[in-house]
């Protein structure tokens, strides 16, 4: 099969695939990159919502989430995803003082 002939609509039925991904800047909610995301909202400091291109089946899909602290800020950050539904899901971001953190996060989505 050549992958570079597949198109979103033929992957979006295949099982245990990447149904999307997104490496997003936070701090000004600019998309890096991206594979089946429409397009990001603001939902406050640390938070956003991440809109699908193509629904997902179902809003039991798995999330994987990660962030990075730049040398020049000394906290540790945990981002997540949720919650979740069929045309979106949202990734928040959190620094160790306890606070929403706008910063660049990556997410990737799994799902049947």
């Amino acid at each position: 099969m050549n992958l570079q002939k597949l198109r979103l609509g033929q992957l979006k039925d295949q099982a245990r695939i990447v149904k999307a991904w997104i490496y997003l800047d936070m701090d000004g909610g600019g998309i890096h990159q991206s594979y089946n995301v429409s397009s990001v909202s603001d939902q406050g400091t640390g938070k956003f919502y991440v809109n699908f291109g193509e629904n997902m089946a179902a809003d039991n899909y798995c999330v994987v989430t990660g962030s990075y602290s730049a040398s020049s800020i000394s906290r540790n950050f945990a981002a997540g995803a949720y919650p979740r539904g069929v045309t979106y899901f949202e990734v928040m971001q959190e620094s160790s003082s306890g606070g929403g953190f706008d910063h660049e996060v990556s997410a990737v989505v799994f799902a049947e």
